[in-house]
């Protein structure tokens, strides 16, 4: 069947065939649950204007290379059922097959290996939902398409490359044989234990990235504390000889030479870095490696797990001054609270701009102390700060700092201070939540440790300073303690409107506990009342969530800005009364701060 027997010539351009093809029911039962395979099979057959655009989305995403190396001939390879005897749980995922060649390699071979490659841009483990190739290829396999030289094997148009050696039909091909030159972006997952030939493997493949992959930007590397040492020095070797990288991630607990701060001190667009450095474990702090002034000049996102402090102070004032927008810092050692504010005060000098900081601190450890409240105002010169986590820091906090936070940061998006500690040093007031409601108008999510047992009287207005702040409201109250549900979600009502979700870490779990544990039994009864007061108490705030919409519609049908529960201004009045308070809350910011220092 033609082209012409569809649609007329004119009507088949290339841009209609995309569009039809893209738009399949997306029943995916393969590799991608988002592509119906079988529709795309029998679009591919249905006639060459559409074969080539079916064909392209059936082979851009694949689990592994299993499938591109089954269209080689049928009488070069044959599959054998695997032996599963003795095989440990790490092997959930084995393959039940090996492929295994039965006849030499030829260059003829490879002719619709070379017709069907181009079209890969993706491997990924994503893919792996229901995997219909669980396969992988025999030892000898491996070394004949090692050995085969004739051809370079090369997939010229793969953009995303994901190796998990936890499941093994993703590294069941030989990649270190294959060439990426426009490849983008690298996950590498390392086994938990070493596998036949890997090291000699894993090196050939970082080699070959480095010389061949001029496009790769952006690199993951996952559990590389399993590697052996002379495959973890040959994967950063590699990774120091690559100046185009844009991002570089280092996850599950992993554990990054310090020297090679040295080597990527210097690449000129590298912008995220997320690394796991160990200091007082290994050679202690003073062996952190000189990095010149001025490095790092394009790094904009900083992630760091450390058991050094003194080491993200070497770090931070290293980078380009006023570079950093995003620093999470996580803890696994105590650190004191002078150390701390040290630290604040050095990030404030040093990268005045900064708009997300993430600290944490192993808050179960006994030895960590309670952070007061004067050692949080050095942050308060962070006057672009849009997110603020310390959930794990305990922080004395009161109603004083809460205020001078809301001045500070007017146009901060998430605050979440020490909601997931055992136990609060300090409670903040219901009342103290006006001055985020005032002046915070981004605001949407919210995390302090609540005195919610005690309930203020009720607001006759809110202070707004400019428009009130209608965005949905997400409360983070950890185990902090409810008296009343319906005084509670009034008063929270009459400052958030929009407030409508209640997040709580009260949990009544008795799955878990000793029937002779008569503290737990304890607990138990407490977090179960608990928990079912804020759950009423939401479902108090979700309808007077209804009501505050009615007021703001009504107020916007006549003109006027609603100011709060029993105010409504005009805009005129409203621009002005923004203006006035704004200057009233600087010069109050600088007495706050002036009084700290």
């Amino acid at each position: 069947m033609s082209a012409k027997t569809i649609l007329p010539n004119k009507w088949m351009t290339p841009a209609i065939v995309a569009n039809i093809v893209h738009h399949i029911p997306l029943l995916g039962v393969a590799y991608d649950r988002n592509v119906d395979y079988k529709t795309l099979l029998a679009l591919s057959v249905t006639c060459r204007a559409l074969s080539k655009p079916a064909l392209d989305l059936m082979w851009q995403k694949l689990p592994s290379l299993i499938p591109l190396l089954r269209t080689l001939p049928c009488d070069l390879w044959t599959e054998v059922p695997a032996n599963l005897d003795g095989l440990t749980t790490w092997h959930y995922r084995a393959p039940r097959k090996h492929m295994d060649f039965v006849r030499p390699l030829e260059v003829s071979d490879f002719k619709r290996f070379r017709t069907y490659a181009p079209r890969i841009k993706h491997i990924s483990r994503t893919a792996l939902d229901d995997i219909p190739v669980n396969i992988s290829m025999t030892p000898g396999a491996y070394a004949a398409l090692e050995e085969f030289s004739l051809i370079s094997l090369s997939l010229p148009n793969l953009r995303t490359l994901e190796i998990d050696y936890y499941v093994r039909s993703l590294a069941a091909a030989p990649l270190h044989v294959f060439r990426y030159p426009k490849l983008r972006s690298l996950r590498f997952t390392a086994p938990p234990r070493s596998l036949d030939h890997f090291e000699q493997r894993i090196s050939s493949l970082f080699d070959g990235l480095r010389l061949t992959s001029r496009q790769l930007t952006h690199v993951h590397l996952g559990n590389d504390e399993h590697l052996p040492v002379v495959v973890r020095q040959a994967v950063m070797d590699a990774i120091g000889g690559m100046p185009q990288l844009k991002e570089l991630s280092c996850y599950d607990e992993p554990t990054f030479p310090p020297a090679m701060l040295c080597q990527i001190a210097r690449f000129p667009k590298l912008r995220s870095i997320s690394i796991g450095i160990r200091g007082r474990a290994t050679a202690g702090t003073a062996s952190f490696p000189e990095l010149p002034a001025g490095c790092f000049t394009a790094l904009k996102e900083l992630t760091l797990i450390t058991d050094a402090l003194a080491w993200v102070h070497s770090l931070i004032q290293s980078i380009k001054f006023d570079g950093l927008r995003f620093l999470s810092v996580r803890l696994t050692q105590p650190v004191s609270p002078t150390a701390l504010q040290e630290f604040f005060v050095t990030l404030c000098i040093c990268h005045p701009g900064l708009t997300r900081l993430d600290v944490a601190l192993p808050y179960e450890d006994p030895r960590v102390e309670t952070l007061s409240a004067h050692s949080m105002y050095p942050l308060l010169r962070l006057r672009r700060l849009l997110l603020l986590h310390m959930g794990s820091c305990p922080v004395a906090v009161d109603e004083t700092l809460v205020r001078a936070m809301s001045l500070a940061w007017r146009d901060i998006e998430e605050l979440i201070v020490t909601i997931e500690v055992d136990e609060y040093p300090s409670l903040v007031s219901l009342s103290a939540l006006v001055h985020l409601a005032a002046n915070c108008r981004k605001l949407h999510r919210i995390g302090l440790p609540l005195d919610a047992e005690k309930v203020p009287p009720r607001l006759l207005s809110v202070p707004y300073v400019g428009q009130p702040n209608e965005q949905k409201i997400d409360l983070f109250v950890g185990r902090s303690k409810v008296g009343c549900p319906l005084d509670v979600a009034a008063y929270l009502s009459d400052m958030f409107p929009n407030l409508r979700q209640v997040y709580t870490e009260w949990e009544y779990d008795v799955g878990y506990l000793d029937s002779d544990d008569e503290d737990a039994w304890e607990y138990l009864s407490v977090a179960e009342e608990q928990w079912r007061r804020w759950e009423e108490a939401e479902k108090f705030m979700q309808a007077l969530w209804r009501i505050r919409l009615q007021e703001r519609n009504d107020a916007r049908a006549h003109g006027r800005t609603f100011r709060g529960p029993h105010q409504v201004l005009s805009a005129q009045a409203a621009k002005e009364i923004e203006r006035q308070r704004w200057a009233v809350a600087e010069q109050e910011l600088e007495k706050i701060l002036s009084r700290a220092y």
